[in-house]
């Protein structure tokens, strides 16, 4: 059962399936045929849901676009997905194919849409296109088909916990990996009841009181929107009654860890990759760790002598639409992580390696690590970033400097003082999903409002 927090209106799955035979004869009728890309812009809801069902049914492809993007990044994606339509719930005025819907539709318009023939051609191959975050370059338009995404649903629905009895509260935005394939493909294939946050996780206030109305029993989230709501008693109180989640998107800091650990949420770490429908590992309930990354799951995975994840399986990607080309050898896809693995097999993450950067000397820096040990060294210190490529020393860059700054003796990384940046220096290095824009903060941070702090 869906409950769509725009309009509070309630769906059960039966509605949901039969709605989306509505939209899918509606889309046959404009004369979408299978293969055609569907470009939609609509918010996480029932409309999201009825629409994916329709293209599903007419295996056509369809292709969520974020409706939080910038005007300028919606165009350039819509641009690269060359669809034959495009449905959207905003009113921004655009040339070619768009239609504009209304999110409380509950049936398809009477007009039909025109189509556009498409430079491409079909591809009847795909299910799905979604894209990157883009936090290590420009973001890729990643093909999965209907086999990479049940593989990954079906590795991962055993250990999930979802059944018609859960409950969740939803601000994940489903036009990305994480909250589609780990979230809602999972939640509604196990009939579990969904309630939609309208602020897309953005008011930590207004989640919490839906979660004080629905008392979810699941939470999947990123580690950014869970350290706001673990600062708040109220909150603390509102998911009190948590059974499963997974926390994913990027690392939780040993702060956030330490947190979550004290109290007793049994969420699971999970780990992938848009490239792997996401999934590629999960780890047990309650076991958070800053750099834990869990247990391969539902894939094979090795570790090359530098220490890159590798990875090959059903759930990886049948192909790259648009976007700079995942690196592959002998089948195996390249992650760009850098992990250990531990004598259970566990993985652990390291960074990424675009991320090292060399020093003037050529000594090779991985800044993840780096931060780690100073997190260790200063707990008071959770926001820092290290940079300093072609530098002398590697700059630690920090949010808040407190008292003591100690750099450990263990750390053989020369460092140079920290900089204080400002509230809006890491506002422009965060990425929707909790990760850190490396290359933005690299080439910004000895920017003009850089604010000194004495030691």
């Amino acid at each position: 059962m869906l409950v769509d927090g725009l309009d509070q209106r309630v769906c059960p799955g039966a509605s949901l399936w039969i709605g989306g035979i509505g939209w899918a004869g509606w889309l046959k009728a404009c004369g979408v045929q299978p293969g055609d890309r569907i470009a939609v812009i609509v918010p996480n809801g029932r409309l999201f849901v009825l629409l994916f069902l329709a293209c599903l049914r007419l295996d056509a492809v369809f292709c969520p676009v974020s409706e939080r993007l910038p005007a300028d990044e919606k165009q350039r994606q819509l641009d690269a997905l060359d669809a034959a339509l495009v449905l959207r719930a905003d009113d921004e005025r655009q040339a070619g194919p768009h239609l504009a819907l209304a999110t409380d539709l509950a049936a398809p318009p009477a007009a039909l849409a025109p189509l556009r023939p498409s430079l491409r051609g079909p591809c009847p191959e795909l299910a799905v296109i979604m894209w990157s975050s883009g936090t290590s370059g420009n973001p890729r338009a990643i093909g999965l088909s209907a086999a990479n995404l049940m593989a990954q649903v079906a590795s991962h629905q055993a250990f999930l916990a979802l059944d018609p009895a859960s409950r969740i509260v939803s601000y994940l935005s489903w036009s990305h990996c994480f909250g589609f394939g780990v979230e809602l493909l999972p939640a509604l294939l196990a009939g579990a009841e969904i309630h939609t946050d309208p602020s897309g996780g953005r008011s930590p206030a207004a989640l919490t009181s839906l979660a004080e109305q629905v008392r979810p029993t699941h939470l999947f989230s990123v580690p950014a929107v869970l350290e706001a709501l673990t600062r708040s008693p109220v909150a603390v109180a509102a998911w009190g009654r948590l059974v499963g989640g997974v926390v994913g998107g990027a690392f939780l800091t040993p702060v956030q860890a330490e947190r979550l650990r004290k109290l007793g949420w049994p969420l699971r770490i999970g780990y992938g990759q848009t490239e792997c429908s996401p999934g590629i590992a999960l780890g047990e309930p309650g076991d958070l760790r800053a750099g834990y990354l869990g247990r391969p799951l539902g894939c094979d995975v090795q570790v090359d002598e530098v220490g890159e994840l590798l990875v090959r399986g059903p759930n990886v990607f049948t192909t790259l639409w648009a976007g700079p080309p995942p690196v592959m050898t002998d089948g195996w896809l390249r992650t760009g992580d850098l992990v250990t693995t531990d004598a259970a097999g566990e993985l652990h993450g390291l960074g990424r390696r675009d991320d090292c950067f060399k020093l003037a000397n050529g000594r090779m820096v991985n800044p993840c690590l780096v931060e780690g040990e100073l997190r260790k060294a200063n707990p008071g210190v959770d926001t820092v970033l290290v940079v300093g490529s072609g530098l002398t020393m590697a700059v630690p860059l920090v949010a808040k400097l407190p008292a003591g700054w100690t750099v450990p003796v263990t750390l053989t990384v020369p460092l140079d003082a920290p900089v204080v940046r400002s509230a809006a220096f890491w506002t422009a290095c965060a990425a929707p999903g909790g990760k850190w824009l490396r290359r933005v903060a690299d080439a910004s941070w000895a920017g003009a409002d850089e604010v000194p702090d004495p030691l």
